[in-house]
């Protein structure tokens, strides 16, 4: 998976929601690296998580769709998940039978975790101690 090592100051995520309900907690993650955007989402074409440049500067609070039947809220994982920032060491994306998972890895030895469930196409956040 492409994403430099370097000072991450601040991660975010786009969520879906459909009628109520989460399908995603994470359709895309962006990460501020170095100053510079990037984003990791799941390819459904190829079946693995790609990181890149990011085409767009998220915003938290920003939303998309009609949020009446379905939205895509942007939050701060950071936050919620009380993440303790370290500069990124690697990122890896491996095939684990029914599960695709991406570990961006920090030196703190803390890691971020994003699972895609083929079976239900569900995504997946934890933030782990290594």
């Amino acid at each position: 998976m492409d994403l430099p090592a370097g000072p991450c100051d601040q991660i975010l995520a786009r969520e879906f929601w459909l009628e109520g309900r989460q399908v995603s907690q994470a359709c895309v993650v962006f990460l501020r690296i170095g100053g510079q955007w990037f984003s990791v989402i799941y390819d459904d074409n190829d079946m693995k998580w790609k990181g890149s440049v990011s085409k767009e500067a998220p915003v938290v609070g920003a939303n998309a769709g009609d949020k009446a039947s379905y939205y895509w809220p942007i939050v701060d994982l950071t936050q919620r998940h009380k993440i303790d920032l370290a500069d990124i060491a690697s990122a890896r994306e491996e095939d684990i039978g029914d599960t695709s998972r991406a570990t961006i890895q920090f030196t703190n030895k803390r890691a971020l975790v994003l699972e895609h469930k083929y079976a239900d196409d569900s995504d997946c956040i934890r933030y782990v101690g290594v």
